[in-house]
């Protein structure tokens, strides 16, 4: 954030919290929009750490949208299903996405 933006609302007299929120926050929007996208993503895809130390679990306590396309592929041969599975999962993470850019992302102009 370029801190002649700063400096200029000093001079106009804005406190730190007006700053804080009329500055700092929508020029941070462009990332927080990506690392939020990014980490939903990344949140819906765990599979790797869940299956290393439980594979699903004591009754599937913590099986996994993703441990499930890969027990229903792999495990069951089924790979219709685990691929409409998938098709489902891209469907949800896709939704989820665009839900926050809808409501995050703005033009900024620095």
């Amino acid at each position: 954030i370029p801190h002649e933006l700063y400096e200029a609302a000093d001079v106009e007299g804005a406190g730190p919290f007006r700053k804080w929120l009329h500055i700092t926050i929508p020029l941070l929007k462009p990332t927080t929009l990506y690392l939020m996208v990014i980490y939903t993503i990344a949140g819906f895809q765990i599979f790797e750490r869940v299956y290393i130390m439980t594979a699903g679990g004591p009754i599937n306590a913590t099986t996994t949208i993703v441990q499930l396309i890969y027990q229903t592929g792999f495990s069951d041969f089924n790979y219709g299903r685990a691929s409409a599975e998938a098709l489902i999962l891209f469907a949800i993470i896709a939704s989820f996405s665009f839900v926050q850019f809808r409501f995050l992302s703005t033009d900024v102009e620095y």
